[in-house]
């Protein structure tokens, strides 16, 4: 809806808009001028605050026209109905706000008139206005209350504090609340207050957190101390690089009992029929590797990250962690936290103007500094082995020497791989430029048998800047398909020979067709350096090095917030990294002589239920007469007779029928980390997992209603079950999505909770009654 002022031809959206564009363009004007106007302007609704000689009790509130009106015709606001609030309000004195009168309203009924006679709206359009709509709105009558001088008085002597249990009992809360701390952290002081009172003068606490912190800082244990060394002096400033010496690193790492376990020193893929690329020591590279050392020597894989984060919210503050991590650790144990350590920040150099910031000394000293010390995602990779920026190069890739205009290509029979002896001859020769390199020598060109270019791992995150434009919704769908097989397949644990070719095939289509569809939406054309490092590399980087898991860098950007921003908010802000540094070892060191927590062998959580076996029917009765019980649980226990009994003939179990005694809970931790669980409401949700119970040949689907624990005389230990309703597959020969397709069955059973290898993600098909897809898109 548009309003024109009647002086010029100026439109506006709004009256206010209109009125300001009078007050300010049109002050002086005739009054026959301005009563004529007044008559175009639409009526704007009477303010709160406005002086009006009309009670304030009767306030006539009139509808603006809105986008959804039915005559889209433009509309004056004096032919909408007349709409009142009726508010009946009951305090000291019985007030009623009135509908306004036909006299009182009467300078509106002549607008009304005039429009009439004007022919704008026919009678349908009245008839579709004159609604009676009137919304009654209740106010509480305690909202009246205390508000006279009297009752301001009395509150005066009201008690202006909470009445506490105890004062330490106050000043736990003033604590949990000053500080902010969460319950889980609040339950942990609550727990060592409890523990301290048993035995108080066995367990002193420190007398002040100072000297606990003084405390860890003069305990010998020899690593996680960190050295200062100078680096460089630029602008009359001194950069130091502060570390731990990587032995020391690779130390903290081995002196974990849980790293010990599992580590790994000889290559492990002798089958020469079935040859698995997943774990870096089944890798091309460790096999190669082991074969030139010495017979009684080990290798030891070391895998150093390096990646710029800030330390601040605001970004003012930024620093350069590196983390060291092994090979010989799989891959499952080295995406963990605890399987990483922080060896030292790298010096950041900073310029002091523009004009140096830009200038090619200090780039040229910002690259030595990089280069003195490995490994990063693709945003420092080209530090790393002193190649030019992808985004302004001639050969974008640190990995090949592929030119620009080919970044694009899918479709390339031949790549040309960056070595240190083609990176020398080129600076040797005066070509540096022309292959993209800076000509600084590169450290890493004096380790043998150690290519730096194909040594730093890719990532695999596309990005560009794509223009809006009208790709046809199937095909955008298509592609996203496409992107998903080949992503999934991509975070397989391992690959065999024809598993890789399969990969191969995937991303050559998926990389084809995003180049085809996006080419013309992109700035760029699709010449983005990492979707041809996906489509060229990553397959000979798995091959070499093993699967994609054991190279992902997510873990390490997790590890920023525990070894960078945290220990920069507990600084003074003032020559901070040392500070920084002396809070990681401390953290490393109260941690260092946790002792590991004992799980349950059942690992269960949250008990709901406990009764003896001979009591089951009288137990179900009960259950099923509770209104407030999910009518899952009831469908469990309406079936746990018939599924236990069947259990129990199948595993031929001997105890004693009397003593057999249910514990029911609401989860359980299983042997694959996953956690099952049959909540009636988590998080305001029902959440009954579904699972699956798998052998070498087939996998079987179910949905856990019951989690019980089953112990009596007779039987060593107690046994776990899982209460489950079976899934079957549909025996039909069309395939969607890719993803299985089940039925659910009206068979119960318990099965060993161990049988139970994890939980999936299974959703019902659209319009299909009793159908469902597992979702294997989800990992």
């Amino acid at each position: 809806m548009t309003y024109k002022c009647s002086y010029c031809s100026c439109t506006f959206s709004s009256t206010y808009a209109l009125k300001r564009h009078i007050s300010d363009k049109h002050q002086y004007i005739d009054e026959d001028e301005e009563v004529t106007f007044q008559s175009n302007m639409p009526h704007e609704e009477p303010d709160l605050w406005d002086d009006d000689d009309k009670e304030v009790s009767k306030v006539p509130y009139h509808e603006e026209s809105g986008l959804w009106d039915d005559d889209l015709s433009m509309k004056d606001d004096e032919s909408e109905s007349k709409i009142t609030l009726e508010q009946p309000v009951e305090s000291h004195e019985n007030l009623q706000i009135s509908e306004e009168s036909d006299e009182e309203s009467g300078e509106f009924d002549d607008n009304d008139e005039s429009d009439e006679e004007s022919g704008e709206f026919d009678d349908d359009d009245n008839e579709d206005n004159e609604v009676d709509l009137t919304y009654s709105l209740s106010i509480d009558a305690e909202d009246f209350c205390g508000t006279t001088l009297d009752d301001a008085i009395r509150d005066k002597t009201h008690p202006p504090n909470t009445e506490w249990p105890n004062d330490i009992y106050r000043e736990f809360m003033e604590i949990v609340m000053e500080y902010q701390l969460s319950n889980s952290c609040g339950d942990r002081i609550i727990k060592l207050i409890n523990k301290s009172r048993q035995e108080a003068e066995k367990n002193p606490l420190p007398i002040n957190t100072k000297e606990g912190r003084r405390f860890l800082d003069v305990n010998e244990f020899p690593y996680m101390k960190f050295k200062k060394v100078l680096i460089t002096k630029f602008q009359d400033k001194d950069y130091s690089f502060y570390y731990q010496p990587i032995i020391h690193g690779i130390k903290v790492l081995l002196l974990q009992s849980e790293m010990n376990e599992e580590f790994v020193f000889k290559y492990k893929n002798h089958n020469t029929l079935i040859k698995t690329y997943g774990e870096q020591f089944e890798s091309n590279w460790w096999y190669i590797t082991e074969n030139k050392i010495p017979v009684d020597n080990k290798l030891l894989s070391i895998i150093i990250y390096a990646d710029s984060t800030t330390c601040d919210h605001l970004g003012k503050t930024s620093e350069h962690p590196i983390y060291i991590s092994l090979g010989n650790i799989p891959n499952w144990q080295r995406n963990k936290p605890n399987a990483k350590v922080l060896v030292g920040y790298l010096p950041k150099l900073k310029a002091k103007d523009n004009t140096t910031r830009n200038s090619e000394s200090f780039r040229r000293l910002q690259r030595l500094v990089f280069q003195r010390f490995i490994l990063a995602d693709m945003a420092e990779a080209g530090a790393f082995t002193a190649t030019y920026l992808p985004s302004t190069s001639k050969r974008p890739c640190y990995y090949c020497l592929i030119n620009n205009e080919d970044l694009n290509n899918m479709a390339l029979s031949h790549i040309d791989l960056r070595t240190p002896e083609k990176m020398k001859l080129a600076i040797s020769e005066n070509q540096a430029s022309e292959f993209s390199i800076h000509k600084e020598f590169n450290y890493f060109w004096d380790f043998d048998d150690f290519n730096i270019y194909e040594a730093t791992a890719p990532d695999h995150n596309l990005y560009d800047d794509y223009k809006e434009g009208g790709i046809p919704c199937k095909r955008l769908c298509n592609i996203f398909h496409k992107y998903l097989v080949m992503y999934m397949k991509l975070r397989q644990e391992s690959f065999t020979d024809t598993e890789l070719t399969e990969l191969e095939t995937l991303i050559t289509e998926f990389c084809q067709e995003f180049v085809t569809i996006f080419a013309e939406y992109s700035p760029s054309r699709c010449k983005i350096p990492k979707l041809h490092v996906l489509h060229y590399h990553v397959i000979p980087s798995i091959r070499l090095y093993g699967s994609m898991n054991g190279m992902s860098t997510e873990t390490y950007e997790t590890l920023h917030k525990k070894s960078v921003k945290t220990p920069y908010r507990m600084t003074n802000k003032r020559n901070y990294v040392s500070q920084m540094l002396t809070t990681v070892r401390r953290q490393y060191l109260a941690l260092k002589q946790k002792k590991p927590t004992i799980r349950r062998s059942s690992g269960f959580r949250n008990l709901l239920w406990e009764f003896k076996f001979t009591e089951i029917e009288t137990t179900v009765s009960k259950i099923k007469q509770d209104t407030d019980i999910h009518h899952l649980y009831k469908e469990g226990f309406d079936n746990l007779h018939a599924g236990f009994e069947e259990f129990l003939t199948e595993n031929e179990l001997e105890y004693d029928y009397e003593s057999g005694h249910f514990k029911i809970y609401s989860s359980v931790a299983v042997e694959s980390t996953d956690i099952i669980r049959t909540a009636g409401t988590f998080y305001g949700n029902e959440w009954f997992s579904d699972v699956v119970v798998s052998s070498e040949e087939t996998a079987w689907y179910g949905k856990a209603l019951l989690l019980l624990e089953f112990s009596a005389k007779g039987l060593k230990e107690p046994v776990n079950l899982a209460l489950l309703r079976w899934y079957e597959e549909v025996q039909e020969e069309e395939i969607i999505y890719d993803c299985p397709r089940l039925w659910l069955t009206d068979q119960y059973t318990c099965v060993y909770l161990d049988s139970v290898d994890m939980s999936v993600h299974i959703i019902p098909r659209n319009n299909c009654e009793n159908e469902y897809f597992v979702n294997t898109y989800i990992f």
